[in-house]
Order: structure tokens, then sequence, then C-alpha cells
């Protein structure tokens, strides 16, 4: 079987906050090689958040007193739920107002809903219902301007009102197609936030009067001709899947949270678990425990690599505001690249030990213990986050610290992949 090499060179100028990527002369017949320019403390990722605004979103999220006994007690069929009773619509605004406060300067925010504006529309997001653009690609990431757009941001999201479907699939694409989510300088990333299953795809091979009725999972009360409904309302799983590869391929994690007791049922689950793992943001479980992916689940231990192993629920869950800010604190930390010597890897590697580190040239082994680095002075490598990153520990750390313009610090990874 043929190998390649694959090879990332950086050079750090971290007085300056830049460090730049550089080609490495190939090591080996096939090799491949990516070069690309971040700046230091690494570039503050973009993150598009995505948000459901169906109908389904005024559902009650508790059973306590002013609310009903049971959850959708309230809400888009039985009902607007009474003053004080705290819906998914509510609970949103109120953890991502805790996320957007806390947390404003850790990637640089923008926010679109789904679906269009128009009461029960199903019509995918598109260019009026982007309610804050992204920051334009300038390498700038001051901590007062990244934190006021955080705050238009959280302004937006308050103002939102639900109603609709759930058109998933496009309008994944269409913010997967921004400007300013095509920045090779960054990382990127996309926060689907939905209640549901998707669908209003109006092409849904699976409709009501295809030879493949029987597929069609309806979402809605009646998936018929009569109520409009006879593609619309089907589950438009494959499609929204294909879109979130769409987005990968062209660089773009999709993270993925399920909000509301619906999506811990199968149909939700099977459809949101899969459009996780193919956005490259699922949840991981790197000492192979069930403890680290929670109650009522497990972890899939990864034999060959234990660092690689997921677990069973790939996208995040949440039933109600204390869940959401929860999810939303750990999606945080993990895309906020809090540490100047901790550095995200552009490729998996299919084996840990395929991954080689050079800090001026010189060799460093690994840490032998990624859980305890007390006395270490190389690096380790972690995929707790959901992403592949290497963090410098001990001595080395310092030396990457102690970097300047005058005196810059060249950091090399190189992963080997079989083809």
């Amino acid at each position: 079987m043929m190998r390649s090499l694959f090879v990332i060179a950086a050079v750090m100028l971290v007085g300056c906050q830049t460090y730049d990527f550089e080609p490495v002369q190939p090591l080996a017949i096939g090799q491949t090689r990516q070069s690309k320019k971040v700046v230091a403390h690494q570039l503050k990722p973009n993150l598009m958040m995505l948000l459901d605004k169906s109908g389904s979103m005024t559902t009650n999220t508790s059973t306590q007193a002013p609310c009903p006994g049971t959850i959708g007690g309230c809400g888009p069929v039985n009902g607007a739920c009474p003053a004080g009773c705290p819906t998914r619509i509510t609970d949103m605004q109120n953890a991502m107002d805790t996320l957007l406060t806390t947390a404003g300067s850790v990637a640089r925010y923008g926010v679109a809903a789904f679906p269009q504006s128009a009461a029960n529309s199903c019509n995918a997001t598109g260019p009026g219902d982007v309610m804050v653009q992204l920051l334009g690609p300038s390498l700038s990431d001051d901590s007062t301007q990244l934190q006021m757009q955080a705050d238009a941001v959280n302004s937006a999201i308050k103002m939102i009102t639900p109603g609709g479907g759930t058109p998933t699939a496009d309008s994944l694409r269409f913010v997967g197609s921004l400007n300013e989510l095509q920045d090779a300088d960054r990382a990127n990333f996309v926060l689907l936030l939905t209640d549901g299953v998707p669908n209003c795809n109006s092409n849904n091979p699976n409709s009501c009067t295809s030879m493949t009725a029987s597929l069609c999972q309806c979402t809605t009360g009646t998936c018929t001709q009569m109520s409009g409904l006879c593609s619309l309302g089907c589950l438009d799983a494959d499609n929204s899947v294909n879109a979130v590869i769409e987005l990968a391929n062209k660089g773009i994690r999709t993270i993925v949270i399920g909000f509301g007791a619906d999506t811990a049922q199968a149909t939700a689950f099977n459809t949101l678990n899969q459009m996780a793992i193919v956005g490259k943001f699922a949840r991981t479980c790197p000492m192979g425990t069930d403890a680290e992916c929670g109650a009522g689940d497990h972890c899939n231990v990864n034999m060959a690599d234990v660092t690689q192993s997921t677990c069973n629920q790939a996208f995040f869950q949440a039933a109600n505001q204390a869940d959401l800010q929860a999810a939303l604190k750990k999606i945080s930390d993990a895309i906020g690249g809090n540490s100047i010597c901790t550095y995200t890897l552009d490729q998996v590697p299919s084996d840990s030990k395929f991954l080689s580190v050079t800090l001026d040239g010189q060799s460093l082994q690994r840490c032998p213990d990624a859980t305890n680095t007390m006395g270490c002075n190389t690096w380790f490598y972690d995929t707790s986050s959901g992403l592949p990153t290497v963090t410098f520990v001990g001595t080395s750390c310092d030396k990457v610290k102690g970097a300047t313009p005058q005196n810059p610090v060249n950091v090399e990874f190189r992963i080997v992949t079989t083809l």
C-alpha cells in the first residue's frame, strides 16, 4: 500500500501576533501538502448561528406552574403558553444571552434564522434572514469589536418571533455560501440549533404521491395533497445530511444542537446524529469512558486510538435553558482557542501515532499521559473538543509564548496518511 505524508509547517511570530504556514519540501512520492497563513493565538473562528424559529419553538419546556402539566401542553397546537411559562424560544434567547455576554470575544459571531419571516413559511433562509452578518475578512480580532458584534447578535436573537416549518437543508446551503465563511485563514463553523426534524423540501422524492410514498415519514399532522404538505411535510433527512457534507467539503464544520424533548425521539435522534457526524464536530470521549458522554449515553471506543473515540450521541442535546447553556459552554470552550500553545490541525490523523511534532527543528516526543502532563515539557494530542488539537506544555509552551518577530519559533506538524 502506498503512503503519503501530509505536512503542515508553521513559523510563528507571536510578538506581532502572526505565524505563517509554509510548504515543506516533499519527503516522499505522493506527498500532499498544505500552506496557510493565520495569526498567533490562532485567529478567532467565524461562527454563524443558524437558528430554528419554526412554530414548534413556542412549545413549553417546563411542566411547573404556570405551565401545563405536560410538555407540548401549550404552544403551536394547544394555544399560546401563559405568561411566565418558559418555552423553547425564550429558553434559547436566555441561554444565548448568557453565552454572548460571557464569551462574546471567543468567536466572530453572526446569526441567521429559518424559515423566512413570512408566517407559516417553508422557505429556506435567504439574504433577508441574516440578522447580523459575520465580520469581514479583517485580521483584527479586537476584543471590544468582537463583544460589540456579539451584543448585536444577542439583540437580534431577542427579536426572533417563531412561525413556519423547518427548511433545514437549503438554509444550511445558503449560510454555507456566505463569503465570510470562505475565510481560509480562520476556522469556519455553522452552529445549527433546531428543535425538530427537517422538512419543507418541495422536491422530496418521498412524497405522498410517489411510488415510494410509504417512505414518507410525516413530520406534521398530515402529509396529503389536500393539506398542501404532500412533499413539504415529509422528513427531509438525506437532503439535510448532504447539505452538511457540502459544507464540510468547503472546510465549514457544522455544530448540531437538538433543542427540546422532540430531538430525543428516534427519528430526530438518528437524523441529527448523522448530521453531527458528517459535520465533523461530533461529541468525543478521548479517555474511552461512558462518563465523558453523560448519563444515558455511551462511548464508542476506538480500539486503534482511544483518543479518537466518539459518543454514541454525536450531537449536543438540550431539553431546557440549563441544558442549552451547558452545551453552549462546551462548544465555546472547544472553539475558543484559549491558549496560544494549542493548535488545531487541518487534518485528523487516522491514528495519533502517525502524528509528529517539531519545535525549532527539534523532534519532540509526546507526553506519555495526556490527562496528567505534570512534569512533561513537550506536547499532547487531544480531540475532546471535537477538533484535533496539539497542545505544547511546560518549557515547550514557554518557548512558544516567548517568540518575537526578531526571534520567531518554528512549529511543524506532520501527519502520515495511508492512501
